[in-house]
């Protein structure tokens, strides 16, 4: 099989991790050729000479999603496909702003699109409401017109895809997510963040994550004084976002949070370590892999009362209304001062993280479909 594998709209990210992945066990399979298309955000993170024969790669100087770059962009994709003659176009998350002529399956996860219900969208300004409808047209017509078919990483977005792009069940494949090989190698995980000494009684909630508006962190704020006031909790919330932001939008609530910065997937675990729950208020996802990292790690999760957390996690998470700070703490001060209750999750998410595949059985699963639609 001639397989062009591309990932030339990635901008970093849990795509980038998922795409560095698959690349590392599509070397597996040495019958078949790879023609490896990469967005700018991949230089200097891939050594194509580690790569064996069956590899090209192509690092283009621009992303396809620049509108200024994009009719020159898909140019040079054509190309690179005509020269290629692959069987079969992959490429990892779209839309891809660009439709191949061989067979194309397209990854499929911007959870904004069949998650039309979240209370994200009542944050919205009406001005940002029309920009979101405006481009929710766009890439409608291009997530349709590129692809032939789908993987997605959930049944429940399976169904909502269907009714979002009006295509057949058939056209698209569920793939779950799978826990970064980082997890199950310990000669690469990093130790180098140390988060320090706790203060007494200090409870430690930590959150991987950027401050995108439906990641929903600067509820945070009106979380703490209600911790601390009505139930006592001396809380601490680690995030890992750049400093200028936290700086921002946390002005003033050093004794409350501690900010470490974004931080590389190697680091992770050892936070993790340090810290007592996972928690994450987001309002709107496709597939989290921090729900799989607490699972793995035996974290407790606080998260999000809605329907893509409870298909992912089911029983193995406290669920709260991310729009009232109220009952987030509550739920936290529940969490903590119920040691079944932790357990109980605790418990749950060692048994669910067996639902969900091995990277390897990922890139797997990856190929049988892809051998399937050739």
């Amino acid at each position: 099989m001639k397989l062009l594998v591309n990932c030339s709209n990635i901008r970093g990210g849990g795509a980038s991790q998922v795409a560095l992945a698959t690349f590392r066990h599509l070397r597996n399979y040495p019958g078949n050729s790879y023609c490896i298309l990469l967005s700018p955000d991949f230089k200097g993170y891939i050594d194509p000479a580690s790569f064996p024969g069956n590899f090209t790669f192509h690092f283009l100087d621009r992303h396809i999603g620049v509108p200024i770059h994009f009719l020159q962009t898909r140019k040079i994709l054509a190309a690179i496909e005509k020269a290629f003659g692959p069987d079969c176009t992959f490429t990892l998350f779209g839309p891809s702003y660009w439709t191949p002529v061989s067979p194309h399956l397209m990854g499929y996860a911007i959870p904004h699109y069949v998650y039309p219900e979240s209370p994200y969208f009542r944050t919205l300004t009406w001005k940002e409401t029309i920009q979101f409808k405006v481009k929710r047209f766009l890439q409608r017509h291009y997530l349709k017109k590129n692809a032939d078919f789908y993987h997605v990483e959930t049944e429940d977005v399976k169904s909502r895809l269907v009714v979002f792009l009006d295509i057949p069940p058939r056209q698209i494949h569920v793939v779950p997510a799978a826990l970064h090989p980082v997890y199950y190698d310990a000669a690469i995980i990093k130790k180098e963040i140390v988060l320090g000494p706790r203060t007494p009684g200090e409870l430690r909630l930590i959150s991987i994550s950027g401050l995108s508006a439906h990641k929903n962190l600067q509820i945070i704020k009106k979380v703490i004084p209600i911790l601390e006031k009505k139930y006592h909790v001396n809380a601490r919330f680690i995030l890992t976002i750049p400093d200028n932001l936290c700086k921002e939008h946390f002005h003033g609530m050093d004794a409350y949070i501690t900010n470490v910065g974004p931080v590389s997937i190697e680091s992770c675990p050892s936070l993790y370590e340090q810290a007592d729950f996972l928690f994450l208020p987001t309002l709107l996802e496709c597939f989290s892999a921090l729900y799989l990292e607490a699972m793995f790690l035996g974290k407790p999760m606080l998260t999000s009362d809605l329907s893509f957390a409870h298909a992912i996690c089911m029983d193995a998470a406290s669920y709260f209304n991310p729009l009232d700070p109220e009952d987030i703490a509550e739920k936290i001060y529940t969490l903590k001062t119920d040691e079944r209750l932790r357990k109980q999750i605790i418990d749950a998410g060692h048994r669910h993280i067996h639902d969900f595949p091995s990277n390897v059985e990922r890139t797997q699963k990856y190929i049988s479909i892809l051998q399937n639609i050739i």
